[in-house]
């Protein structure tokens, strides 16, 4: 059974190349996949846009992730990935409030 970590960097990987490809709905059913995995944590409404925050935790190390999604089309549009949890949601506040 892979990590913790490795199950993190491939969902993040799978997610941002697939993000703007062709096949809407390879993406949403992966969306879908992972808003349902355990690492799944809270969802945080922004305006247009729809934050996700995701932890994967071990007794070694933290990885938390922020998805940001259209709220209309649920597009994936932008992703931030780090240790610190608060740093990750902060990046990705940051980011809704510039692009709004």
């Amino acid at each position: 059974m892979p990590s913790k970590n490795a199950l993190f960097y491939r969902a993040v990987f799978q997610f941002s190349n697939i993000a703007g490809r062709p096949g809407a709905r390879r993406c949403r059913h992966y969306q879908r996949k992972v808003r349902n995995s355990p690492s799944f944590q809270r969802t945080v409404d922004r305006g247009q846009y729809v934050i996700e925050l995701h932890a994967w935790l071990s007794p070694e190390s933290a990885s938390f992730a922020t998805f940001i999604y259209e709220k209309a089309g649920e597009r994936l549009l932008r992703h931030f990935t780090g240790s610190d949890e608060n740093e990750v949601i902060r990046q990705a506040r940051m980011w809704c409030e510039k692009n709004n």
